[in-house]
């Protein structure tokens, strides 16, 4: 359950250690901790006193044993190693004893409600998983059950709704190929059906867009915040990869001007027709869940449209404007799906990064680069197998 516990000196049972970074995973382990606490503490299930008597029970049990041990074991024999023989009676007494204590938290767990949030991972699926977090298809890390169930969710609607857009867009091309618009009933009857389709999703796919704009930007920040807690600690700045101190420095002063003189550099080298203006390259730097929020607003402009053309009849006039609305939420569409393949891309990675960069670099390291390397391996350079 990843809940940080301290056992302090004054106390024998553990308590919340507060002095870990109290972010998102936080605030989720002091609700599960504080359940876990009501839920033992709670008089009708009388747990406390069945700890209590279960308690008693094996200190009664450890007396018998040590007095048993000293009247038929001298204390040479027992300097020398040799202990009790376990008797049936024994070991069904210890049995009974951690049955009831197993059962004891098993019944404070149940009564938690912890069942449906703790899923039982067998061995199998753990491997499984691996293999899924190497080939990038799921994401490492605490909160990427979260986001990558938010994703997951977005890109099924949002293929959804190109689905939909796509038949729309053919229906209006169909009709207006027909050389007969009063006689095409079966083909605006079509148009006005894929309409009513499409715009069904419209509400859902807004509010799984927005929780997943949300959730990125809380990770984002928890991160950050999380990242600046470890450089107060130390009292000096994470400088690795990914935060160099040379870009550190630009981003303090100068930082357009630097941007400037690259741009002019690149359109210098490889000419000005085969590089994209700086203000295109200041967009792709931007995180893509604020470009998501941007381009979902312009789609939901041409729903809004389409949604006050499916009120009215279709004729001569209008005909060609519906086909144009059409086309271009179809590419607005399929516009936005990319963008959420690539935010799921783009979160992959800074996953892996920040587990990188606050120091978890156990298995989340050796999934950086999950397919081996070919070339020379150091120990074996020419006769001398040590390393360089």
């Amino acid at each position: 359950m990843n809940i940080p516990v301290i056992i302090k000196k004054t106390g024998a049972h553990p308590e919340l250690n507060d002095r870990v970074f109290k972010g998102i995973d936080f605030k989720l382990q002091t609700d599960l901790y504080e359940r876990l606490q009501e839920t033992a503490c709670d008089p009708a299930l009388n747990s406390l006193n069945n700890i209590a008597d279960i308690e008693n029970n094996c200190i009664t049990f450890e007396k018998e044993i040590i007095e048993r041990t000293k009247a038929t074991i001298t204390v040479e024999d027992q300097a020398n190693g040799k202990l009790l023989k376990r008797t049936q009676c024994d070991a069904e007494r210890l049995n009974n004893l951690s049955s009831q204590f197993f059962s004891l938290i098993y019944g404070i767990c149940r009564e938690a409600n912890l069942s449906s949030m703790v899923p039982i991972v067998r061995a199998s699926s753990m491997n499984s998983k691996r293999r899924q977090v190497a080939s990038e298809k799921i994401m490492p890390g605490i909160a990427s059950f979260a986001i990558s169930k938010c994703l997951d969710q977005a890109i099924k609607r949002c293929r959804r709704i190109c689905q939909r857009s796509a038949m729309l867009s053919k229906a209006t091309r169909i009709i207006l190929s027909s050389k007969i618009l009063g006689q095409a009933t079966k083909e605006k009857r079509r148009v006005f059906q894929c309409a009513k389709r499409l715009i069904r999703q419209r509400e859902e796919f807004y509010v799984t867009i927005h929780s997943l704009i949300e959730i990125c930007h809380q990770i984002a920040t928890d991160r950050k915040n999380q990242i600046i807690a470890i450089e107060q600690a130390r009292g000096q700045r994470i400088f690795d990869k990914h935060c160099e101190f040379q870009t550190s420095a630009i981003e303090i002063t100068g930082k357009n001007d630097y941007d400037k003189y690259t741009h002019q550099v690149k359109e210098i080298i490889f000419g000005a027709e085969n590089v994209k203006s700086l203000n295109a390259e200041k967009e792709e730097r931007f995180p893509k869940s604020q470009r998501l929020l941007a381009e979902f607003n312009e789609w939901g402009k041409f729903m809004i449209t389409l949604e006050s053309f499916s009120r009215t009849n279709i004729n001569d006039t209008k005909l060609q404007t519906w086909e144009q609305v059409a086309q271009t939420i179809k590419h607005k569409s399929q516009r936005l799906l990319k963008t959420l393949q690539k935010i799921q891309q783009e979160e992959w990675i800074n996953s892996k990064t920040h587990y990188l960069r606050i120091g978890k670099n156990g298995p989340i390291a050796r999934m950086t680069n999950p397919k081996p390397r070919t070339g020379p391996v150091a120990g074996h350079r020419g006769r001398n197998p040590s390393y360089p």
